[in-house]
Order: structure tokens, then C-alpha cells, then sequence
């Protein structure tokens, strides 16, 4: 009966996860990275073009809203240095002839990057959308501005709210009630048993007329 009872409530699970799987549509950013172009929207354009040169200062706003931070002036100042770091060191090399500078120059754009990619990072972990590290610091390397239009659109449409005003969807048990699962399964059982006892009886019977 036990071993019964643990079949079927195992099926069932598998049932209502196989459901949940095919009707669960998983959270996504509200607009593409190439948005901008694929929709020829202009003022997505107008944004993306933007954040090539106020792309620290707004990618460090959003830092301050993931992080639920009044004071973004860090991470702006931190992004800014960073970028300006790459076609400074580069200049001093041309111009100076000092060797090495180009390798600072890229270690500034990569830690520029790596804190893009942090940022998108969190804010996918926040809003539990469906992603991996490696791609994020992929799109980051080649497409870090329309990353930092991506993210501020996303917060602009409210989605920590909705994050944290929401229940919890994630967790197949939230929405299952398992007391009356454990009843069910135990009635499906108790008839199982029965059906058992009741089909052994006429047999019983056959044999003792024999």
C-alpha cells in the first residue's frame, strides 16, 4: 500500500510539473537587445547612441536601483574611469611611446565590462530571468550600450515592484496542497486494496466448491 501510495503521488508530481513546464512562460527582459533596430524604434536608437558616451552614468543608476542605493556617484565614478581609461592609456602609447599602456587600456575596458555584466547579472538573478554568466558577459563585451538601454528599460517598467510584490512561482510546492494530495492518494489506495480483496473472495470461493 505504501509503495502504492508513493507511485501514484510520484505520477502526479511529474504530471503537474510536465504541465507547469509547457504552460509556465519564464520571465524575460521587456525589450530585445536589438530592439532598436529589429522595431525601428527611434527613440530606442536615440538611447543606444547615448549610452555610448553616458553609458557609466546610467549604467550606474541602475547599479543604485538593483542594489536599492540613494547614492549611485560610486559606481558612475568607478564605470567612468574605466572607460575613459581605454582611449587614454591608448593616446599615451601612440603619443608617448610608453610601452604597455595598451594592455592598461584593455584591462580598463574589460573591468568596465565585467562590471556591466555584474549589473545585468543581478538584475536577472532579481527578476529570476532565465540567462548564464558567460552569455551575459558575451553580450556585455560587443553590445554593452544597448545592455544599459536593455536594463533601464526594464526598471522603468517597474518589474522590482512587480518582483516583490509577487508570490513565489518558482516552487511547484507553493501551489500544491499537499494535504489534500496525501487524502486522494490514500483513497486511491483504499480502492485499490479493496479492488484486491474483493477480485481474491471469488476465487476463494472456486476453490473451496472444488
Amino acid at each position: 500500500k505504501q509503495w502504492y501510495q508513493r507511485r501514484v503521488r510520484d505520477k502526479a508530481l511529474v504530471q503537474e510539473s510536465r504541465i507547469e513546464s509547457e504552460t509556465y512562460d519564464p520571465p524575460h527582459f521587456s525589450i530585445g537587445l536589438l530592439d532598436f533596430v529589429t522595431t525601428w524604434q527611434p527613440r530606442l536608437m536615440k538611447e543606444t547612441i547615448k549610452n555610448i558616451f553616458l553609458g557609466p552614468y546610467n549604467c550606474g543608476k541602475c547599479l543604485a536601483r538593483i542594489n536599492q542605493s540613494k547614492h549611485p556617484f560610486v559606481w558612475q565614478i568607478t564605470l567612468s574611469l574605466l572607460l575613459i581609461g581605454l582611449p587614454v592609456f591608448y593616446a599615451i602609447e601612440i603619443q608617448l611611446g610608453i610601452p604597455g599602456s595598451s594592455s592598461i587600456a584593455w584591462t580598463c575596458y574589460f573591468g568596465f565590462v565585467f562590471y556591466v555584466t555584474g549589473a545585468r547579472v543581478l538584475l536577472r538573478l532579481r527578476c529570476k530571468i532565465p540567462g548564464n554568466m558567460i552569455a551575459d558577459f558575451l553580450i556585455c563585451l560587443f553590445l554593452w550600450p544597448t545592455v544599459i538601454v536593455q536594463m533601464r528599460e526594464h526598471l522603468d517598467a517597474g518589474a522590482l515592484n512587480i518582483i516583490n510584490n509577487s508570490p513565489d512561482h518558482d516552487s511547484l510546492d507553493s501551489r500544491l496542497d499537499k494535504a489534500s494530495i496525501d487524502s486522494e492518494m490514500d483513497n486511491i489506495a483504499k480502492l485499490y486494496t479493496s479492488f484486491g480483496t474483493t477480485s481474491a473472495q471469488p476465487q476463494n470461493n472456486e476453490n473451496s466448491q472444488v
